[in-house]
């Protein structure tokens, strides 16, 4: 039970020190510290005006049961952002995540050595037959452009979308 505080007449006695606001409010010292550094209560010289401060904390109550301050939720948003960083270099470090530089590279390798062997196909399904691997060269050929104009097209549709989303951030 907290102890009463002492009602003397005159204003002067209303200023109470931390360790009598906190018996008062029924919180801890280091609360009250906390609660102060917050701003929500207010030390003078003389100490703590305990009307003051405990209409100050009622109201500090209130506003924490209202919902979260714009603080709390940049706050989460912090931790939300800390905590998917982290999962990045978890899954990184677990080898299950790879740079896009590292991605990259290995499809320009895989793009060339399929380039490489269907560049091949005519020489090894016609070794003698020079006017069917010619045949089988234009279709292989061929079969490079629509490749390469389909993903042309598909970067160029990417790139679009990615100035899109980067124009709706801006005006965010």
């Amino acid at each position: 039970m907290a102890n009463p505080v002492p009602k003397v007449n005159g204003d002067a006695s209303r200023y109470v020190s931390a360790r009598t606001l906190s018996d008062h409010l029924d919180l801890g010292t280091a609360f009250i510290r906390k609660l102060e550094s917050e701003g929500v209560l207010e030390r003078t010289p003389r100490g703590f005006h305990i009307d003051a401060a405990r209409v100050a904390y009622i109201q500090h109550l209130r506003r924490e049961r209202r919902g979260p301050l714009p603080q709390h939720a940049a706050t989460a948003e912090l931790a939300a952002a800390r905590a998917e960083w982290l999962r990045l270099r978890t899954a990184e470090r677990a080898k299950a995540l790879v740079t896009t530089e590292v991605m990259d590279q290995a499809i320009d390798e895989a793009c060339g050595f399929t380039l490489v062997a269907m560049n091949s196909i005519a020489a090894r399904a016609f070794p003698t037959d020079m006017a069917s691997r010619r045949k089988v060269e234009a279709a292989i050929i061929e079969a490079r452009r629509e490749i390469a104009t389909r993903c042309l097209r598909r970067a160029e549709e990417h790139e679009a979308a990615l100035a899109t989303s980067d124009r709706g951030n801006d005006t965010v």
